[in-house]
């Protein structure tokens, strides 16, 4: 499984789920903050959902936990993935920074 999108400023907003420019967020980098558009942690767990349900379509959700461990920022390509464990009803997602790999959010599916 896996879709690659790219979030922009001009990308419709659910909900308001980007960040303004009036209410940018520091992003710690490794040597100084860094002020940068970042994206709306419900709005990549809804990207998960919406990656899992395209690849299956018929399949209901019992659950969906997810947890934000990085930044993912605006204008840089996502990655969408994600692993069924076979037998055991549970598929793995996640989004990650396309050219670094960094995963910016992971998930996990009950069905």
């Amino acid at each position: 499984m896996g879709i690659s999108s790219i979030w922009t400023v001009s990308t419709p907003r659910r909900r308001d789920t980007l960040v303004s420019s009036e209410h940018s967020i520091r992003a710690l980098d490794s040597t100084d903050l860094v002020e940068e558009r970042l994206v709306h942690g419900p709005l990549t767990a809804l990207m998960l959902l919406e990656a899992f349900s395209m690849h299956y379509p018929s399949t209901p959700v019992k659950s969906f936990e997810y947890r934000a461990v990085n930044p993912l920022v605006v204008n840089r390509r996502v990655a969408i993935c994600g692993k069924e464990h076979k037998g055991s009803g549970v598929v793995q997602v996640w989004a990650e920074d396309a050219e670094t790999k960094a995963v910016g959010m992971l998930g996990r599916i009950q069905l």
